[in-house]
This record gives C-alpha cells, sequence and structure tokens, in this order.
C-alpha cells in the first residue's frame, strides 16, 4: 500500500453511490459489488445501485455504445441526471457520499469527473473508489477479453487525460484499485501516473487479484463517515 492507508470498515450511515461493470447472464449487476456491500454493513438505504446495464440487451447496447465511441460520454451524461436527483433527494447536505464505481462504471466516473463534475458537486463526495476502470485507449481499436468468458469485445473510446480527471478534486479524493493479474484492463488503461499517485490520487495494486476477483478484497477500501 502507498500514500494514506484504505482499508475497508462499517460505517455510521455515510451514502455509496455504487456502479456495476458490464453485465452477464450469470452475474446480475448488483451482485458485482456484492462482498464490498456486505462488508460495509449500511445502515438501510445508504447503499444505492446506480444500474446502468442490466440483461443481454443492456449488455448488448453497451457493447454497441463502446465499438461506436458513445460509451462514456452517453452513461456519463445519464449518471450525472441520476446523480443530482440523489442529491435533490438528500435531506441532510452534510452528510458524506462515498462513489464505487467498478470496471465500466469507473469509466462512466472518469468521464463525469472530465466533463460534466462541477466543483460543487465534488465537495458532496467524500471519496471515489474507481476499481479496474480503463481511463486510457492508446489504440484506436482496442481489443478487450472479457474475463469471464474470453471474448474479445473492440472497444473505441478516447482516451480521457488525467488532469480533466483530477481538476475538481482534492488529494486523495480520489482512490484507484488495479488488479495485479487482469486480464480485461491492463495497467496502461487503468494506472494515473506515478506524479499523480504520489500528491493527488491514492493507487493501488491489488496482489493476486484478476479483472473478476477485485471486488473480492473489500479490506483494501475504507468508508468514513
Amino acid at each position: 500500500m502507498t500514500n494514506q492507508q484504505t482499508v475497508l470498515g462499517p460505517g455510521g450511515g455515510p451514502t455509496v453511490l455504487a456502479l456495476h461493470g458490464l453485465p452477464d447472464v450469470d452475474v446480475g449487476p448488483r451482485e458485482q459489488l456484492r462482498s464490498i456491500r456486505q462488508a460495509l454493513q449500511l445502515p438501510t438505504g445508504c447503499w444505492r445501485d446506480w444500474v446502468w446495464a442490466s440483461g443481454r440487451m443492456g449488455a448488448g447496447r453497451a457493447r454497441f455504445s463502446l465499438e461506436n465511441r458513445s460509451f462514456a460520454t452517453n452513461y456519463a451524461s445519464r449518471f450525472s441526471q441520476w446523480l443530482s436527483g440523489q442529491i435533490a433527494d438528500d435531506n441532510d447536505a452534510d452528510d458524506p457520499i462515498h462513489i464505487i464505481a467498478y470496471s465500466l462504471g469507473a469509466l462512466i466516473i472518469f468521464k463525469w469527473l472530465a466533463e460534466l463534475a462541477t466543483p460543487q458537486l465534488t465537495r458532496r463526495i467524500k471519496t471515489v473508489f474507481c476499481l479496474g476502470g480503463p481511463h486510457q485507449f492508446d489504440q484506436p481499436e482496442q481489443e478487450v477479453i472479457l474475463e469471464r468468458t474470453g471474448q474479445l469485445i473492440t472497444v473505441r473510446e478516447d482516451s480521457i487525460a488525467t488532469r480533466d480527471i483530477v481538476a475538481n478534486l482534492s488529494s486523495w479524493q480520489l482512490v484507484v484499485l488495479v488488479a495485479e493479474r487482469d486480464l480485461s484492463i491492463t495497467g496502461a488503461m487503468s494506472q494515473f501516473p506515478t506524479v499523480l499517485s504520489r500528491s493527488v490520487v491514492d493507487q493501488h495494486t491489488i496482489g493476486g487479484t484478476t479483472h473478476l476477483t477485485l471486488c473480492d478484497h473489500p479490506t483494501d477500501l475504507r468508508i468514513d463517515c
């Protein structure tokens, strides 16, 4: 571990907004982050899933967007609208809000932070956790392996400038977890430059994990009230 210690433990009622990865027929969107949700032991209603896609049809639409360079822009806009509703419904503006985003859910958050987040919104968010999420696409057509099935999908997304992602964040507000043995998202796609990981981004590589097992290590997060 580097920078600040990051360990998950039960809190006293913070709001957690959760974004899943690409859904498949075997694991529902909400189940992808089940280990983390159970470890947090949050009071009822404090964990809120944004299910941005589900089932074969939802996964198919997401893949189509990835292939047509519209995924991040499209879903970041939808997330921004959903988030505005969540905050508007929250009566206590002092309660901490945390975001936990996995895989493509993290890509959505990176795009939202870079292009749609405002200082007013980010001040309400205490921590943004991004697990196994890509933000750099060096090739015009990036082939990505779906670890569960071995299927190849083509991604034609534009890279997101890391300086834009962190522009409205304070130091260590963004926590990035990278799987050491990720077969889907390479380190070059998900890691932040050393200069940022030393001063702005709390970045860690979780030993022995793959893209599928990264969320099974809830002790590598901390949710503070």
